[in-house]
């Protein structure tokens, strides 16, 4: 995983013309100006398979390590962020609205956890495996390790568009 490149950021412009998609299919919805795009997986297909599992309903929470948070702070989530999920490519498919954020320790990530993400990230050594890889490839560039007490932040979410069900390929 820490050979695959790097998702592509964000377009300014295509970021504001998705806000303005939302904005528009939700009146209701107070749609900010301080969305942060994100991507969760690392390569096109895993990146593509989870949005549609998060636009499905079937994921509603994420994982970020604190560590990573401090190196760069504009990562660190909080209640009522709205996050743009986007492709590998950089385009924005789904808006999300943080509702829950708890901090725990890698070594106490249970099923209570798990059962957030996605089905095939429910089990829990399952969940470690694929984490522990990700984490410390990114980890080992800011010159630090993972190790078993290293602080998780659970990150629970609803999706605000496009309203579930729904795919987003």
């Amino acid at each position: 995983m820490s050979n695959v490149p790097k998702p592509t950021p964000a377009n300014p412009a295509a970021l504001s013309a998705f806000l303005d998609t939302c904005r528009t299919a939700l009146p209701n919805e107070r749609i900010g100006s301080q969305v942060r795009p994100r991507c969760i997986g690392f390569g096109h297909e895993s990146v593509n398979k989870i949005l549609n599992i998060v636009a499905s309903g079937n994921k509603t929470g994420t994982f970020s390590l604190v560590w990573l948070h401090e190196k760069k702070p504009e990562t660190r989530p909080f209640i009522a962020e709205q996050v743009a999920l986007c492709t590998y490519d950089g385009q924005p498919k789904i808006l999300l609205q943080t509702t829950g954020l708890e901090l725990t320790a890698w070594r106490d990530i249970g099923p209570q956890h798990t059962a957030l993400d996605g089905p095939a990230m429910r089990e829990v050594s399952a969940w470690r495996e694929v984490h522990w890889k990700l984490w410390s490839g990114q980890l080992a560039e800011v010159g630090m390790q993972a190790v078993d007490d290293m602080p998780v932040c659970v990150e629970r979410f609803r999706v605000a568009y496009p309203k579930i069900p729904s795919t987003v390929a």
